[in-house]
This record gives C-alpha cells, structure tokens and sequence, in this order.
C-alpha cells in the first residue's frame, strides 16, 4: 500500500464531503478503495475481493471497516477517523450493517462511484431497510474544486508534460515500433520531472 505525507488536509476533505451530505440529505456516503479513497484519507489501495470501505455520516466520526489482516495500514492514517476489522469468517456486509443506526433502517446511504457493484449488492442485502442512491453527486463536486497545493501539483505535472514532449518531438521517430517508442517516451517522462 502506498501511503504518503502529502501535505493535503484529508480531515478538511472529508467535513467538504459531510457537509454536501448534509445539504443533500444523504445519511452516509459509502467509498471504496479507489482514487476517491486516496483523496479523502491518504490510502492508496487497490480493489480487491475483500470489503475495505469508508462509512462516512453526514454528521460524527467517520469510520472505515476493512480486514484484520489489513489493520496495519489504517492505523497510522487514522487520525480523525476510527477503523474497524472483520474476520475471515464474519460476513463484512453484516457487519457495516451492524455498525449503522437501527441496521441502517430508513437511512439513505449514497455509494461512490467506484464502489465495486458486487459489494453494493452485497450491502443492499444486508441493509435492506435503507435507500442506496449514488453518491458521485455528493463526492463528484468536492474533487472538482482544486486547493492550492493540488493546483501546485497540476502545474508543476503541466510543465514537465509540457517539457517531456518537446523533447520527444526532438528525438527520431521514424522506424521505431510502438514499444520503442513507449520505451523512449518513458525514459523522457523521469528525465523531465515524472515519476
């Protein structure tokens, strides 16, 4: 898993996350790992077939169930979230279900957009009391409005683009295949400032 200190204020992420649920009268937004994931805590992980999910309230502490085995990397990203872990043998969906109010009854729970389908079928059964609606108008918004550091990122990303293709453009090109090509193009890319 990667996880790094970047300098961005995930807990301030999440409370622009709380207050859209709030405004769009969503009980809990549910987020998968994913880019979305990586924005909102700093944990960069694959989807696997393992439930690993952030619960978010539109109110309180958010909380993020993911298994034991994993525990090790939310431990030291947990500063303003809780974590919990479900066992092998424990059916995770049930065990979001039994972490929310009344099992989830009559809460209406927004679902990322990369939440896995299979897991929302998983969590629909195990909270059938609940209104699952898409959460992309909820944590779509929140990315789109870029903080200072980010924008610093993209700029500084732009000009090394910007710099890895006049030099491709300077290299020779014709008769290279495709692989070649890629080869030459990456190898500008860590030159430039990619990594």
């Amino acid at each position: 898993a990667q996880m790094e200190q970047t300098g961005f204020d995930y807990r301030a992420r999440c409370e622009r996350v709380q207050a859209r649920l709030r405004d769009a009268n969503i009980d809990y937004l549910i987020v998968g790992p994913s880019s979305d994931m990586f924005y909102l805590i700093g944990m960069n992980r694959p989807q696997s077939e393992r439930i690993n999910m952030l619960l978010i309230p539109k109110e309180g502490r958010i909380l993020q169930v993911l298994p034991a085995f994993e525990s090790a990397l939310a431990e030291p990203l947990a500063t303003f979230f809780d974590f919990t872990t479900w066992e092998e043998t424990e059916s995770p969906a049930e065990k979001i279900a039994s972490l929310l109010p009344n099992r989830g009854s009559g809460l209406k729970i927004g679902v990322a957009d990369k939440v896995f389908v299979h897991f929302q079928y998983l969590l629909q059964a195990a909270i059938p009391g609940a209104t699952f609606v898409s959460g992309g108008a909820v944590m779509n918004p929140v990315r789109m409005v870029k903080e200072p550091l980010e924008l610093e990122y993209l700029t500084q990303a732009g000009a090394a683009a910007d710099r890895t293709y006049a030099a491709l453009l300077q290299q020779p090109l014709i008769g290279k295949n495709e692989i070649e090509a890629k080869a030459l193009l990456y190898e500008l890319m860590t030159q430039y400032g990619h990594d």
